[in-house]
């Protein structure tokens, strides 16, 4: 890979141990992970000539959050291959950002999308989004889960997730970042353990 421009912050340190990774399903792991990260770093939208500028731009920040979301799936599944560091049973990733989720919770197209959607349909899900928009927990990967799964699998378009200002798209945009920042974070752990595992 020639240019490294938005690779992962332990690209160099991953690159230096990949060959000694015995682990195969680690291995192909952290390579999809490499790359998908990498296109949500470089995302700046997409072109869709003779549709609205506004719509476009709402359908982007959608797609921006889905690229970032596969990027934690796949060092999701690297971290809970390495007894170490796996999460306990039941729990999941949060990220707590007082000053986005207030920002979130100004769009009230979001909070129905998320509430009519038969892609956000996990009880736990439900529950966490619920009191979210409620201002009973400010964290913003819950609205990043369910935002990720109507556009995969819902009902999602631009309008009807209240993306059609700049402003609001903006939100999302951060939302996004905040996703990458955190695998970002979970990826040097991961990294950490692994050059670990090697030295014995």
């Amino acid at each position: 890979m020639k240019d490294e421009h938005n690779l992962p912050t332990s690209f160099k340190r991953l690159k230096a141990i990949k060959k000694q990774i015995e682990n195969t399903e680690i291995k192909t792991t952290l390579n999809r992970f490499t790359y998908r990260y990498r296109v949500a770093r470089a995302f700046i939208g997409i072109n869709a000539p003779e549709i609205g500028e506004r719509t476009v731009r709402g359908y982007a920040v959608g797609m921006k959050l889905l690229l970032a979301y596969s990027a934690f799936d796949e060092i999701r599944t690297v971290r809970n291959l390495l007894p170490k560091i796996k999460p306990p049973k039941g729990s999941y990733t949060k990220i707590i950002s007082k000053v986005l989720a207030n920002k979130l919770r100004e769009n009230e197209e979001l909070n129905h999308l998320l509430k009519i959607s038969s892609a956000v349909n996990n009880k736990n899900l439900v529950e966490q989004v619920s009191l979210f928009f409620e201002n009973k927990n400010d964290d913003v990967m819950c609205i990043a889960t369910g935002l990720r799964n109507t556009f995969a699998h819902g009902v999602f378009t631009a309008a009807g997730a209240g993306l059609t200002t700049k402003r609001k798209q903006k939100i999302i945009d951060e939302l996004a970042n905040a996703v990458l920042d955190m695998t970002d974070e979970i990826a040097l752990e991961c990294v950490t353990q692994l050059e670990n595992n090697l030295k014995g």
